[in-house]
Protein backbone atom coordinates (compact mmCIF):
# COMPACT_ATOMS: atom_id res chain seq x y z
CA UNK A 1 0.00 0.00 0.00
CA UNK A 2 1.71 3.38 -1.50
CA UNK A 3 -0.95 5.32 0.91
CA UNK A 4 -2.25 5.36 4.73
CA UNK A 5 -4.81 7.64 5.95
CA UNK A 6 -2.44 9.59 7.91
CA UNK A 7 -0.53 10.36 3.87
CA UNK A 8 -3.64 12.50 3.18
CA UNK A 9 -5.31 15.31 3.75
CA UNK A 10 -9.45 15.76 4.14
CA UNK A 11 -10.36 18.97 2.44
CA UNK A 12 -13.99 19.53 3.55
CA UNK A 13 -14.86 21.66 -0.34
CA UNK A 14 -14.15 18.50 -2.35
CA UNK A 15 -16.00 16.19 0.16
CA UNK A 16 -18.94 18.49 -0.46
CA UNK A 17 -18.57 18.64 -4.61
CA UNK A 18 -17.87 15.00 -4.85
CA UNK A 19 -21.44 14.33 -2.96
CA UNK A 20 -23.37 16.38 -4.89
CA UNK A 21 -22.61 14.19 -8.04
CA UNK A 22 -25.24 11.61 -8.34
CA UNK A 23 -22.66 8.93 -8.74
CA UNK A 24 -21.04 9.51 -5.23
CA UNK A 25 -24.44 10.77 -3.54
CA UNK A 26 -25.06 7.07 -2.03
CA UNK A 27 -21.63 7.36 -0.31
CA UNK A 28 -23.16 10.12 1.67
CA UNK A 29 -26.26 8.48 2.64
CA UNK A 30 -24.56 5.26 2.82
CA UNK A 31 -22.57 6.68 5.39
CA UNK A 32 -25.38 8.90 7.11
CA UNK A 33 -27.18 5.91 8.07
CA UNK A 34 -23.92 3.51 8.72
CA UNK A 35 -23.30 6.46 11.44
CA UNK A 36 -26.67 7.68 12.61
CA UNK A 37 -26.59 8.74 16.50
CA UNK A 38 -22.82 8.64 16.59
CA UNK A 39 -20.77 11.46 17.02
CA UNK A 40 -20.44 13.85 14.23
CA UNK A 41 -16.36 13.36 13.55
CA UNK A 42 -16.97 9.75 13.37
CA UNK A 43 -19.21 9.90 10.35
CA UNK A 44 -16.61 12.91 8.97
CA UNK A 45 -13.91 10.55 9.49
CA UNK A 46 -15.54 7.56 7.84
CA UNK A 47 -16.23 9.73 5.13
Amino acid sequence: EAFSPQDATTNPSLILKAVQKPEYRTLLDDTVAQYRGRALDELTDRL
